[in-house]
């Protein structure tokens, strides 16, 4: 017993020491666990990223071989951004809520040499898909009349899939669209066609006179209710004879939930930014 009064006794350790030390290290391992997390995401993040940069990059090239063998004019592409700076400038000079369908217009506007070349082609993946924009009247023709061209399979999984389920003669391609193109070609006949122009004109006049009551006002206005209102009382007039949109029906209701139904579907689909 007497051997160990010779060793020096080590004082207990007091709660404020601990808390000193305590406070000393918790700001380091803060520091090591968000290190650590930061580089955890980032490796899992590369593949897919790296992945990204591969398909921007062979879109952007593939893009400008294609204009290149065919001589279609481009506007200032980037390797990685594509059309998009030439988008923002072109839309900064518009209202900030213009329609997203005016940016062909706006660039042939910005740019004449695209309007003179009757196509041009506008990359803006992963934003959307790269695109045809297409000026020229007879151009349109040979692209939608003379020739059937198989229509992407992104128009039928996203933008009609809500309506139709990729299901009808917009979407479809091949047999499919031939049969049912087939059991409707009397509605297509030209006889029949020129039998709804009055109907036809008188929905439009509707609608003329709510853009003329606009304009003499001088007020910015939403004219998406009203074009969708004319395109299914058209539609209503061709099909069942009578105004789907009159003020005792509930067709609006419906066309509204089927609209915000169609965005949120657009909004979960990852078709431009979609990798596999």
């Amino acid at each position: 017993m007497a051997a160990w009064r010779h060793f020096p006794s080590i004082p207990a350790a007091s709660s404020k020491s601990n808390t000193t030390h305590l406070a000393t290290m918790l700001p380091v391992l803060g520091q090591i666990s968000w290190a650590l997390t930061a580089r955890v995401v980032g490796l899992a993040l590369l593949p897919q990223l790296s992945r990204l940069i591969y398909r921007l990059v062979t879109t952007r090239l593939y893009v400008r071989r294609v204009a290149r063998e065919h001589g279609i004019p481009l506007i200032s592409h980037r390797l990685l951004f594509g059309h998009a700076g030439s988008v923002a400038k072109v839309t900064s000079k518009a209202l900030s809520d213009v329609c997203i369908g005016l940016i062909g217009r706006l660039i042939i506007e910005e740019y004449p040499d695209m309007a003179a070349a009757g196509a041009f082609y506008l990359d803006v993946l992963p934003i959307n898909f790269p695109m045809l924009v297409v000026t020229h009247p007879d151009m349109m023709a040979q692209l939608t009349q003379e020739h059937s061209l198989l229509k992407p399979d992104h128009l039928g999984s996203v933008a009609f899939h809500p309506l139709t389920q990729g299901r009808d003669l917009v979407s479809t391609n091949g047999r499919q669209w031939k049969t049912w193109r087939s059991a409707l070609n009397l509605g297509f006949s030209s006889i029949n066609i020129l039998k709804l122009v009055p109907a036809m004109l008188r929905e439009t006049s509707i609608y003329l006179d709510f853009l003329r009551s606009a304009a003499r006002g001088g007020e910015t206005v939403q004219i998406l209710d009203y074009t969708t209102r004319l395109f299914v009382d058209i539609i209503g007039q061709v099909v069942v004879n009578s105004r789907l949109t009159a003020p005792d029906s509930s067709a609006i209701s419906v066309i509204r939930h089927t609209r915000r139904k169609s965005s949120v579907h657009r909004r979960r689909a990852e078709y431009p930014l979609k990798l596999a």
